[in-house]
């Protein structure tokens, strides 16, 4: 299992290269954004093959799932939007599930805000179920177990379908 910060440190790269292929800036991640990347990719890799993604606990705030560990990346990047690519000696080689978790992230949310990404991920069940508990000094911890089965009810109200459910004014 890798660290978040690995993980983050190859979405964003990931992000970057997207950006660029299709000279998109939608696809740059900042900071927050990349919190909630992360959470999709960790709710995916739970769904998808079991396991999770990374060890750190993913808590619940206001402004929706963070993933610690990632303190270290704010000191490097700010937590304005990343253009620049972590060099590749910096970030521990991942696994091909783990890459492929963090592509489908990039490939299927990438385009989306920030503040899109904050409201898709605070509709998801695993993190409502422990929302009511957030206070101004208590982060509960988002389960593993919550987050392997609230990918699809998300993505078939938000995610590849959005522009179908959505007002054409958000859309």
């Amino acid at each position: 299992m890798c660290f978040a910060v690995d993980a983050a440190m190859t979405l964003a790269n990931l992000s970057i290269d997207k950006a660029k292929k299709l000279s998109d800036r939608r696809y740059l991640t900042d900071f927050v954004k990349l919190q909630k990347e992360l959470f999709f990719a960790q709710c995916f890799a739970l769904r998808n093959y079991g396991y999770p993604l990374f060890h750190e606990n993913i808590t619940a705030h206001y402004c929706g799932p963070c993933v610690d560990g990632l303190q270290s990346l704010v000191r490097w990047c700010g937590i304005s939007q990343i253009e620049k690519p972590f060099p590749r000696e910096m970030i521990a080689e991942l696994s091909p599930m783990r890459r492929d978790a963090l592509s489908w992230v990039v490939d299927t949310l990438g385009s989306y805000s920030m503040s899109e990404l904050i409201s898709a991920a605070k509709k998801t069940s695993a993190y409502q179920s422990v929302a009511s508990q957030i206070t101004d000094t208590y982060k509960p911890v988002i389960s593993t177990e919550g987050m392997t089965n609230c990918l699809d009810k998300l993505l078939l109200e938000w995610g590849p379908f959005y522009d179908r459910v959505m007002s054409p004014r958000y859309a």
